[in-house]
């Protein structure tokens, strides 16, 4: 075998080896679905951060009364911590005692992303559930071939309410 051929072989095995080393990432709609699945309930948040030096998703679910959030690995989807609280205070102060009827009524966020991504070819970077004078909302930050922006979704019916580009 000639030179050329064998130092093309040790760059395909080194580039091999430096692929098979980078951690692979869990995408915003993989921590969502870990979530749901766990929490048995709503996402009303979810978004990277750092947890130490490690890549992690925080993303907060609502269920009845009892609020969870998850810190998940982003790199291997692992729950590494799960933290309760209860609700019966924060409807009333953040949403008023009504507006949880709002949540009841939105489609998981999973599939609210899912839709969104499978439509556009973009992805989710972040997402929260609001409610502003009467109208629930998914709040999503979303990178698309134009570049990164804030899309307001109906949270039952998934379409756009809003178009807001992001500097």
């Amino acid at each position: 075998m000639k030179v050329p051929g064998l130092l093309a072989i040790a760059l395909l095995a080194i580039s091999s080896a430096a692929v098979a080393q980078r951690p692979a990432s869990i995408s915003v709609l993989e921590a969502v679905k870990i979530a749901e699945r766990n929490g048995k309930g709503h996402v009303t948040d979810v978004e990277k951060d750092r947890w130490g030096k490690k890549p992690v998703y925080e993303v907060e679910v609502v269920r009845g009364t009892k609020s969870q959030e998850y810190i998940i690995d982003a790199s291997t989807g692992k729950i590494l911590r799960q933290n309760s609280s209860m609700l019966r205070d924060f409807w009333e102060e953040v949403f008023g005692r009504s507006n949880e009827a709002y949540l009841s009524r939105a489609h998981s966020l999973s599939s609210i992303i899912a839709a969104l991504e499978n439509r556009t070819g973009g992805k989710v970077l972040a997402a929260s559930f609001d409610v502003e004078r009467g109208q629930a909302y998914y709040e999503v930050e979303f990178l698309s071939q134009i570049g990164r922006t804030k899309l307001y979704l109906d949270p039952v019916t998934g379409q756009r309410l809003n178009f807001i580009p992001d500097d």
